[in-house]
């Protein structure tokens, strides 16, 4: 998940690209503005190819297949403020924060959000902290 907050642009390669490397399967799901700031810049485009997968940031009809597979770990990199106050009020208004409040409630299904910004997200610290979150230890 990924918020329209600084960091944002560094997604693919403090985030994604790192967790790939660790043998994650990642499936990328954007709030609203976020989306459209990476589809502005093209790194949405990049997202995908390195994923093999659509990124998100719309919610999908009922009757259209789900894009994503069955996810074993959530992690919002980077959280804004807003998407914060949203999610700890319940306020579930667009497909990110559906599907982390969702996951509030599963067991088994550990989350972490991570506020702000790009410092943070680089390289193995970043894989590091979510691989023993996910119940992988590297």
């Amino acid at each position: 998940m990924g918020t329209a907050a600084d960091g944002i642009e560094t997604l693919r390669t403090g985030l994604v690209e790192p967790a790939i490397a660790l043998g994650w399967q990642v499936a990328v799901t954007l709030t609203p503005n976020a989306g459209r700031w990476l589809r502005a810049n093209g790194e949405l485009d990049r997202l995908e190819t390195l994923t093999g997968l659509p990124v998100r940031d719309t919610p999908r009809l009922p009757t259209e297949p789900r894009p994503h597979p069955v996810v074993d770990c959530y992690v919002v990199a980077p959280a804004s403020a807003n998407y914060i106050a949203k999610l700890a009020t319940g306020i579930a208004d667009n497909q990110a924060l559906t599907q982390v409040s969702e996951a509030l409630g599963t067991i088994g299904c550990p989350w972490w959000c991570s506020l702000g910004s790009t410092p943070r997200m680089s390289g193995t610290r970043r894989g590091s902290v979510t691989s023993r979150l996910c119940g992988r230890q590297t």
